[in-house]
């Protein structure tokens, strides 16, 4: 029986969902969401290694966008894409 942790390997290997399908999203702050908050700099080191093994990983998104007012956690999740 297929694993059903719900990680990208997950999905790609056992569900068979093209890793150029996937956008993987997090909730922007702590206070955005009940659970399921990651540090950005852990998400976009997250991200790093999803793209070095899925180099056709799709992106990110991020819950309550408005939260990001400053930019700082779209830059630091684009960095973890490989954007500049």
């Amino acid at each position: 029986m297929p694993s059903r942790t719900g990680s990208i390997t997950d999905i790609v290997k056992n569900h068979g969902v093209p890793p150029d399908k996937i956008v993987v999203g997090k909730i922007v702050t702590s206070g955005d969401g009940n659970n399921g908050w990651v540090d950005p700099n852990t998400f976009a080191a997250i991200l790093s290694d999803a793209r070095r093994v899925f180099p056709s990983l799709r992106g990110a998104m991020g819950w309550q966008w408005g939260s990001d007012t400053a930019g700082a956690w779209s830059r630091t999740i684009a960095g973890g894409l490989g954007a500049r």
